[in-house]
């Protein structure tokens, strides 16, 4: 899993290390492993579904701005279309946001536990395990002159030259890693870094900031879709709690998106596009309709047929069969 070994590592307290090194898999895991529920992997799902419902949305409002006789959306079907969209998004979002239930059976992998669990681990991801973890120097500069010095001694110094990513001599990226941990720890100047230094609480605080945006949604998600509510149960909800707009969806897509992003970029992980490139025509065929205009009375039979299946329990006895039960 890693490059190097612990004994590699130049952080002085390995124990440490170890424990990070541990919560780090897991929360790799969790927010981009092969799991279909891994963070990145909802996370797509909502912003693709959000963008392509957004499309057939201004689709359906240039049709109103220009009327034409060949085009037109089916009333009943949008509103299963609406319906859907508005379920999937709002489940979607409650998933992610979801803290971590007290029993271990019904574990769930979110955005929110991902948050909460480093936040808990706060006091593993010191400085000079976030930067030397892997094998990268802790002290950049020292392995910057020892190499200068070794290149001047043999005469091989040149202007451009390929520099390392990784391990004891990648000074370069052990920079870049410390100044990103600058930002974490509101260290300001790199003479006052210490090994020991340990992300600022307020970060934390700041996640959480950003993700309680999607409260309304959430309770909108618990009254109106997981839940059906009865009505003393949602006394005092705030119009924001009993509806859903784009607007308020946007808000949350955006919130889930930065908070993922910068743990990403907290666990050094990179950055991910917020939706995916299409791998095949994805708008293909909006142009034809759903049948030929002499073909309509199929899909009324196709109507008929699915509703006498459903008809034909009316007919059908629903009076359980009574069972005598002999006592042995």
């Amino acid at each position: 899993m890693y490059q190097h070994a612990i004994e590699q590592c130049h952080v002085l307290d390995k124990e440490r290390l170890r424990l990070f090194r541990d919560k780090r898999e897991t929360w790799r895991f969790w927010l981009r492993g092969d799991d279909p529920h891994s963070i990145w992997k909802q996370i797509w799902a909502l912003l693709w579904d959000d963008v392509l419902f957004r499309t057939v949305n201004d689709l359906r409002r240039h049709a109103l701005d220009h009327p034409s006789d060949t085009v037109g959306f089916n009333s009943a079907v949008l509103r299963l279309f609406d319906a859907g969209f508005v379920t999937t998004q709002v489940t979607a979002i409650r998933r992610l946001t979801e803290r971590q239930p007290r029993d271990p059976a019904k574990s769930v992998i979110s955005l929110r536990r991902l948050v909460d669990d480093i936040r808990a681990s706060r006091e593993l991801m010191t400085r000079e395990v976030y930067v030397a973890y892997d094998g990268l120097p802790y002290d950049p500069a020292s392995v910057l002159d020892a190499e200068i010095e070794k290149k001047l001694a043999a005469g091989t110094i040149a202007p451009f030259e390929w520099l390392e990513t990784s391990g004891p001599s990648a000074w370069r990226m052990s920079e870049m890693v410390h100044k990103n941990f600058d930002k974490f720890s509101r260290c300001l100047v790199p003479e006052s870094r210490s090994r020991t230094d340990l992300i600022a609480p307020d970060w934390f605080d700041w996640l959480d900031s950003r993700l309680n945006a999607c409260e309304d949604i959430r309770k909108f998600a618990n009254k109106f879709v997981a839940h059906a509510a009865e009505p003393s149960s949602r006394t005092g909800l705030a119009d924001t709690q009993t509806g859903v707009t784009l607007d308020r969806l946007g808000l949350c897509h955006k919130a889930i998106y930065q908070v993922a992003a910068l743990v990403g970029s907290l666990l050094w992980e990179g950055s991910f596009r917020a939706v995916p490139i299409p791998q095949y025509a994805h708008l293909e065929n909006l142009e034809k309709g759903w049948v030929k205009r002499d073909d309509l009375n199929v899909a009324h039979e196709f109507w008929h047929q699915n509703l006498e299946a459903i008809e034909r329990w009316e007919s059908e006895s629903f009076w359980p069969e009574l069972v005598s039960w002999v006592e042995e």
